[in-house]
């Protein structure tokens, strides 16, 4: 199992800081759990003070822009821009400040998805660290997201849960 039980999901966290707004869809893996989600993020003041399960991957999809990140009480960033990318690591404490709503697309990298791309890539037995980045722009990421979004809306419309195959298929390549 992935998770101590002090360790909350990333999804569940996400939520419990939206102000009681669902999020536009949600992405289930073949086990059932939450790997993504598409958010409207309200304009607020959150803290992530707890280790999470999973490291999340967050696509900028659109709204406000006047998104700042602070970690141990310094700001690593104050502008994300629409098709940027952000990393925030399952161990990172962190506090967010959103000037307005902001539409964002989550992917959740459970550890024993890194850990398995080691153990069949890389010549190391420990699952190797994902560094935390912010707003940054990336043509190969943002298409990657363009297409998940794209897949996601595209078969997952009208209320019906989108379907995880492109997702699960290429997760290594964004562990990668």
């Amino acid at each position: 199992m992935d998770r101590q039980p002090t360790e909350p999901s990333a999804f569940s966290h996400f939520l419990s800081t939206n102000r009681s707004a669902e999020p536009d869809y949600v992405v289930h893996g073949p086990g059932g759990d939450v790997i993504a989600a598409k958010w409207h993020r309200p304009a607020s003041r959150t803290a992530k003070e707890v280790v999470l399960a999973q490291d999340t991957v967050m696509y900028h999809v659109g709204g406000s822009t006047s998104v700042a990140k602070f970690v141990d009480g310094r700001c690593i960033g104050t502008r994300s821009h629409h098709g940027s990318v952000t990393v925030s690591p399952r161990d990172e404490r962190s506090e967010w400040i959103r000037g307005g709503v902001c539409e964002v697309m989550h992917v959740y990298i459970a550890p024993s998805l890194k850990l398995r791309y080691a153990d069949e890539n890389l010549a190391c037995s420990a699952a190797p660290e994902i560094d935390p980045i912010f707003a940054v722009h990336d043509p190969w990421l943002q298409g990657y997201f363009v297409m998940l979004q794209s897949e996601f809306e595209t078969f997952g419309g009208s209320g019906k849960c989108p379907d995880a195959l492109l997702l699960t298929q290429s997760i290594e390549l964004l562990i990668r």
